[in-house]
This record gives C-alpha cells, sequence and structure tokens, in this order.
C-alpha cells in the first residue's frame, strides 16, 4: 500500500504500512483523491465498484483499505457473499493476512470468526442466503464489501441494501457498499443492477490483470496458457467458446455462451476416433458421484474410470476415460457395489502396466457419498473426498471452468467407453455422451448429470490448478 494511500492518516504508529505495494492505481484511485491541501484523502460514497478479471488485486486492494481505516476509526464493517457455510468460505482468511502484511497485527485481535480493532472496529463474516435474518436486523454498518458480488441474487440485493444503514444514534454516520466482482452475463441480477444501470453516488472503475503492477508471475502463467489454448483447439466451436472463455476470466468481459451443445464430439476423439489407452501411464483413479434424486426411489450414482499420465504423444493424451457406468442402486447396497469399481481400476492398471497403480476414488462428501467414503474407508480402500472451490461451484460454472482442457484436446475417450451403452430409468444408450455433449451453459436445469458431475470433477482434479479448476 503506498505512501500517498495513508498520506491522510497522519498517524506515525502506521509507518511500517506505507513499505507495502498493495494497491494498483486504478484501486487507489477508487477510494482516494486529494483535498484543497494537496494531500491525500478517502472519498465518501454509497457504491463503490471495481470490476474486472482475475489477477486484478480486487480482493487485496479491498481487505488491505480496509485494514487500514480500521485502525484510523472505529467501523462496523460487514464481509458477505452469496452463501457461506462456513469461516473458511469468507475473506477472513484474507483479511487476516493483509493484518499480517500490513503490521498491523497490534491494532487487531484475529480471533476464530471474527476480528475485532483494539478501538471497537469489527469485522463481521455471513452469507446472505443462509443469514437472512440475521442481515436483515444488522444495524450501523459502517462498510458492507460483497466479494464475488457476480453471483448475489436479485433477492440477496433486495435483503442487503435496505440493511446497510446508518444507526438511529448516528443518522450521519459513513454507510457505504463496496463490490468486487467478474461480471455475469447481460441476465446476470448485479451486472444489470450496477453497470447496466449505475445507481447514484457511485464510483466504479474496471480494473485488469495489466493495471496491477505485482501481477504475479505464477497467475501470468496460467494466463499464458490460457491464451495458447485458443490456439490449440480442436475446432472452430472450441475456439469460441475459448475466446470467450479467456475474454471473461482475464479481460473481465461479461461472459458470452452460445446456445446450444457446448462440447463437440471431436474434442474427445482422436483424428476421428476413440483413442486406444496408452501403456506405461502414471496412474487409474475414478469419480462418483450419487445423490438422491427427487421423486425418484434409488440413487442415482456416476462412475468414471480415468487413467492419466503427465507425458503427452501422439494420439496420446494426458486424461482418459477409459470406462464409466450409471445406475439405480438402493442407498444400502452401494458399499456392495462399490467394491466392484475398484476391481475395474486393477484390471484396467493390470492391462495398462500402470506405473503408480490404482490412486483411488474421488466421491464428494455429501448425501450418500458420505457413507460411500466411510464404508470404502473401514474397507481399507483408497478413497478421496471431493471438496473446496470444485464442489462449491455451481455446475455450470464448474462445466465451463473445466471447459478449456476438453476444448484442446486434453481429454479423451477410450473404445470401450465409446461403445459403451447402458440402460437407466429404462432408456438404454451412452449416457456419459448424452450428458457431455447436451450440455449448455443457457439450460440451468440439468435433468439427468450424475456423469457430467463425473466428467467435471476428473479434469478439475488432474488437469486443473491447485484450487482444483
Amino acid at each position: 500500500m503506498s505512501a500517498v494511500l495513508l498520506a491522510s492518516a497522519r498517524n506515525p504508529l502506521l509507518e511500517t504500512a506505507t513499505k507495502m505495494e498493495l494497491l494498483p492505481p486504478k484501486l487507489r484511485d477508487l477510494f482516494f483523491g486529494k483535498n484543497a491541501a494537496n494531500q491525500a484523502e478517502f472519498i465518501y460514497s454509497r457504491y463503490k465498484i471495481a470490476h474486472g478479471g482475475r489477477g486484478a488485486a480486487k480482493s487485496v486492494g479491498f481487505a488491505s483499505v480496509l485494514v487500514v481505516l480500521g485502525t484510523l476509526k472505529r467501523l462496523r464493517i460487514l464481509c458477505v457473499r452469496e452463501m457461506q457455510n462456513s469461516i473458511e468460505e469468507s475473506v477472513y482468511a484474507n483479511v487476516k493476512a493483509r493484518i499480517e502484511e500490513l503490521g498491523l497485527g497490534r491494532y487487531y485481535n484475529v480471533m476464530a470468526n471474527t476480528i475485532e480493532g483494539l478501538n471497537g472496529t469489527q469485522f463481521i463474516f455471513a452469507g446472505i442466503k443462509n443469514n437472512t435474518a440475521k442481515i436483515r436486523s444488522m444495524h450501523g454498518v459502517n462498510i458492507c464489501w460483497v466479494e464475488e458480488a457476480d453471483v448475489i441474487s436479485e433477492d440477496s440485493w433486495e435483503i442487503l441494501i435496505p440493511s446497510i444503514r446508518p444507526s438511529a444514534e448516528d443518522p450521519n454516520a459513513m454507510s457505504e457498499i463496496w463490490l468486487s466482482l467478474n461480471p455475469g452475463d447481460d441476465s446476470d441480477p448485479t451486472t444489470i443492477r450496477f453497470l447496466d444501470d449505475t445507481p447514484p453516488d457511485c464510483r466504479r472503475v474496471e480494473v485488469n490483470y495489466y493495471d496491477n503492477p505485482w501481477f504475479p508471475k505464477v497467475l501470468e502463467l496460467e494466463r499464458q496458457a490460457a491464451f495458447d489454448k485458443i490456439a490449440r483447439a480442436a475446432d472452430d466451436i472450441a475456439r469460441a467458446h475459448l475466446k470467450a472463455t479467456y475474454d471473461h476470466v482475464w479481460l473481465g468481459k461479461r461472459r458470452k455462451v452460445q446456445g446450444g451443445a457446448y462440447f463437440t464430439e471431436a474434442c474427445l476423439l482422436y483424428k476421428g476416433a476413440p483413442v486406444q489407452p496408452a501403456e506405461h501411464i502414471e496412474y487409474i483413479f475414478c469419480t462418483i458421484d450419487t445423490a438422491l434424486k427427487s421423486g425418484r426411489e434409488n440413487d442415482g450414482c456416476g462412475s468414471i474410470i480415468w487413467s492419466f499420465t503427465p507425458h503427452e504423444g501422439i494420439g496420446v493424451s494426458k486424461l482418459t476415460i477409459l470406462d464409466w457406468d450409471l445406475k439405480q442402486i438402493d442407498g444400502a447396497l452401494l458399499i456392495n457395489w462399490l467394491p466392484g469399481v475398484y476391481d475395474q481400476m486393477e484390471s484396467w492398471a493390470k492391462r495398462l502396466k500402470c506405473r503408480m497403480g490404482v490412486a483411488g476414488a474421488f466421491i464428494e462428501d455429501k448425501g450418500s457419498g458420505t457413507i460411500l467414503i466411510q464404508q470404502a474407508r473401514l474397507k481399507g480402500l483408497p478413497v478421496h473426498e471431493i471438496d473446496g472451490p470444485l464442489t462449491k461451484m455451481g455446475k455450470q460454472e464448474r462445466t465451463l471452468d473445466i471447459a478449456g482442457y476438453v476444448h484442446v484436446g486434453d481429454v479423451k475417450i477410450s473404445q470401450e467407453a465409446y461403445d459403451r451403452v447402458v440402460t437407466y430409468k429404462n432408456v438404454t444408450r451412452n449416457h456419459l455422451l448424452h450428458q457431455v455433449l447436451k450440455f449448455t451453459p443457457l439450460v440451468t436445469d440439468q435433468i439427468e448429470d450424475d456423469l457430467l458431475d463425473c466428467f467435471d470433477y476428473g479434469i478439475g482434479l488432474t488437469l486443473g490448478n491447485h484450487e482444483g479448476f
């Protein structure tokens, strides 16, 4: 954080903070201006909005400004997002890190679920959807930071905005709403409310990675890889989708998706045909999705068996779908079905002379999946929980985020998996290809999607970044 930003504080105790360069110029100008004496000062406004792509330091910048302001004045700061099931899903860790980096630890008491300043400043972390009553009854909030504001629903805005107001004891107190976001599509409530029809008393700035003087090298490598994928797309449809995804993720453009199918069969084939699995691959694993379907008697249980190798070659992809299955199984019988999946993986490992053997099953830790995980561990079978950002995303977002690997041909399908058909709920077909190839981001309700979830998880866990996508 620059010395200019802190000049208005006139507080010698913050000298250590002036050594930190954490705020890109565009964000500094969003919050700070100069007074008649040419000194930096904080500019009050009802709304402050920073929108743009990944790597622009929006979250770091917002948290940095908040922790500095919280040392200069007693503030009640509410940090919200649409859903927050635990403190780990909030910006708590970000705020804590900024306190440490700015050398302001002596001004704050960092507790398990909240952060309090010695001057009475308070940071509160909450989800709007699962804390509606708490948000409605909250009063005297000086600053509300809405992180990932692009996913906030219209109902949530109707709850939040009237709740952020001065208390009756101090009607002239500061009362601001800050939004950090990457715009959604043209139908996104936040985009419509704040970007298409900007409210009064609003300061707004678009900021992207190239506006961040401290854009980290690791993100630059990810950005360049995403850009390079466009040229390597399997076909024109894939290229158009990759370009739209790049523009959204890195340039902060509104997400533009075409109607119709999102994936093409050509992406999963090599020279128009399924692949023969390579020998001496790294390891075999499977992804399993099982959840009780509303109105159905039994669970819909999908599984995909994969081979992974980091070494590409002619006709050899990093990730290959070896086999798959989709069944309706009574919940109590799922554990009897699971060992058979491990037997199949062991059979493939022997056939392909797998170097690292079977890595195990990756299962989402919810519903019937929780029981499968517990039972697999009791039997000594290698099993892993699928958690983190990959499971917290919506299905549309998760599929879009892993789609780049499919579009450039990093994911292929074996002859066995391509030819396989099963009968599921009285329908006989290749359900894997049907679910993947019929996916469209414009349809929010995919009726049958167990195998699509397995598909997303397998790609995200192996080809994705450290967060799984």
